[in-house]
């Protein structure tokens, strides 16, 4: 018999691939120490061998690796007890259930960015929300110390608060901005919001301030993926797409340039080269992930993002990048959030000689 105890979803998810974000099949620990489904890793090195998720260098041939016992074994123990059998539509009912009993006060702060669920994203976020905070950088810190789940948002045009879920990382404050490393998951609708005031533990004379809300997870349509109408409607989308972005994406791959690296650790590639039409989660993580990736408008990105179904989702992708058709080259096709990568300490260098270097030229003149 199964026992029926709760297993906490963040333990679940140590157990979960980052990139197909199933139930880690056949996994794979590189020795870096992160772990994936060893097809997921092997299509994601392909063209750049690095760790998908600390981005270092992989010098060892990944077919070769053997299969993690431990985490394998771990796995499947955890399947028996939570009755998982591979079927997406089992997938949807238990996530709508599930979501249908998640509601939270949360606090929210607020972004011009284009959030993309799902994503570890480095966001400036408004001033104006932290009026009533301190100067002093540290106590800012100190203050973000004590908020570690909380709702990133925008506005809508339908005047619905939606926003994302999401967890912070790092919090820094530069040239008076201040900008998170978050990490974001579902989409939730806002309601019942109110200012709510909180304290440093070592001051109890100075109040601060922020907006809370009450936070639903925001449901997503039922799609039945073994209906063949349904089925075929998809295949479409989904080759449409990869009929206008494959060429371009290989023109940057030949290239070799960043972009086409940023493309490749965002898993874009790896959606695009398998075959993710029966494969629920696959199918939203790429309907939320192309927006982000796209050259087109901000109205455009958050009309698409705050869509509650996958086939909508792709249907006004599809069409946004219609636009592509008429130009040849994919720089013009995709964008990449500059603050999401690192400079390295060369490029910092040449960022401070360069100015040195021309002015000492001027002079000379």
């Amino acid at each position: 018999m199964i026992d029926t105890t709760p297993i906490p979803k963040f333990l679940q998810q140590e157990f979960e691939c980052s990139l197909c974000l199933t139930f880690l099949t056949n996994p794979i620990t590189i020795p870096c120490g992160h772990t994936f489904c060893k097809e997921c890793i092997l299509n994601a090195v392909k063209q750049i061998p690095r760790c998908p998720t600390c981005r270092g260098t992989i010098t060892i041939e990944i077919k070769n690796l053997k299969e993690n016992l431990l985490i394998k074994s771990t796995v499947n123990e955890l399947k028996k007890h939570l009755s998982i059998a591979d079927n997406p539509q089992k997938q949807q009912l238990e996530n709508k259930e599930e979501n249908n009993q998640q509601s939270e006060k949360l606090i929210i702060l607020y972004t011009k960015e284009v959030i993309t669920p799902y994503q570890y994203q480095r966001i400036v976020l408004e001033k104006g929300q932290f009026k009533s905070f301190p100067k002093n950088q540290e106590l800012i810190k100190q203050i973000f110390s004590n908020i570690k789940k909380f709702v990133i948002t925008f506005q809508s045009k339908q005047n619905q608060d939606i926003g994302y879920l999401a967890q912070l990382q790092l919090v820094q404050i530069i040239d008076g901005q201040i900008t998170a490393q978050i990490l974001t998951e579902d989409i939730v609708e806002l309601s019942n919001k109110e200012s709510t005031e909180f304290q440093l533990n070592n001051d109890g004379q100075t109040k601060y301030f922020l907006p809370i809300a009450t936070a639903k997870i925001l449901q997503e349509d039922y799609i039945d993926l073994n209906d063949n109408d349904t089925a075929y409607q998809i295949s479409t989308l989904i080759q449409q797409i990869k009929d206008i972005l494959i060429p371009f994406i290989s023109q940057l791959v030949n290239g070799q340039s960043g972009l086409s690296l940023y493309l490749h650790q965002s898993g874009l590639v790896m959606y695009l080269n398998l075959q993710i039409e029966k494969d629920w989660k696959s199918l939203k993580r790429l309907s939320f992930l192309l927006p982000s990736l796209l050259n087109i408008d901000r109205a455009q990105k958050n009309n698409i993002l705050s869509q509650n179904n996958c086939i909508q989702r792709l249907i006004l992708i599809n069409k946004s990048i219609q636009k592509f058709r008429k130009t040849q080259n994919p720089m013009l096709v995709f964008t990449m959030n500059k603050r999401s990568i690192a400079r390295s300490p060369l490029v910092q260098i040449l960022w401070i000689l360069i100015p040195i270097l021309l002015a000492y030229l001027l002079l000379q003149q």
